[in-house]
């Protein structure tokens, strides 16, 4: 089964909960056999846009900067 969540944080960075309840989350899934992936923020663009964490494939886009 193909599973996506998406979370506002997840590892390595965790500020919260919630980041902690969907790796948690997402682990076990994988270890059932199934295909699953996050998409979470890059708040400060400092983190890769694709990465794989146990087994789930994440995603980081850049965020653009708006600000000038």
């Amino acid at each position: 089964m193909k599973i996506v969540h998406f979370s506002w944080e997840f590892p390595p960075k965790i500020v919260g909960g919630l980041g902690t309840v969907v790796m948690e989350l997402s682990s076990i899934q994988v270890r059932m056999g199934n295909e699953v992936v996050v998409f979470t923020l890059n708040s400060e663009n400092e983190l890769t846009t694709t990465d794989n964490y146990r087994g789930v494939e994440v995603h980081r886009p850049m965020i653009p900067d708006f600000s000038s």
